[in-house]
């Protein structure tokens, strides 16, 4: 009896230890694309807070030295504070479908108002704008900048 509580308790380590050594393993060789900003791309707003009849503009900015390339696409998300997850907001907004070359030092502008381009009705809350985009390498990332929509200011 004995020495199959030994035969089990010792699976039980070597279950453990093997977590505790393949776990990280994974973590650090796993890449992790689209999770973390590139600090040579950033975005850019005038105020952290508006209304939803404001024009938000927000500017990409190339503080790097690489190049990089995206469409004029973006999407816009909101908190839902309820679940705590970030919900895409549809929108109505008509984009050119060129490609933008972002060269270092250059930066580009879009705007939106949300009483206009959100199909529905502007709720106050937490939102960011999130925008893929590429460098040189054909890595892919994505940008993105939260702000506040508040009825009054």
């Amino acid at each position: 009896m004995t020495d199959i509580r030994n035969i089990v308790t010792d699976r039980k380590i070597v279950a453990l230890l093997a977590l505790i050594i393949v776990i990280p393993i994974l973590y650090i060789s796993i890449p992790m694309a689209n999770t973390s900003l590139n600090k040579d791309i950033v975005v850019n707003m005038n105020h952290d807070t508006y209304t939803p009849s404001d024009n938000i503009e927000f500017t990409i900015q190339n503080n790097g030295d690489d190049t990089f390339s995206f469409g004029r696409n973006f999407e816009v998300n909101y908190l839902n504070e309820n679940t705590m997850n970030w919900e895409s907001v549809p929108m109505t907004i008509m984009v050119t479908m060129d490609m933008v070359i972002l060269g270092p030092d250059d930066e580009v502008t879009q705007s939106f108002v949300p009483v206009d381009h959100f199909t529905n009705n502007v709720i106050e809350g937490k939102y960011k704008i999130v925008k893929s985009i590429t460098n040189d390498n054909k890595d892919k990332m994505v940008i993105e900048k939260t702000f506040m929509i508040v009825n009054e200011k």
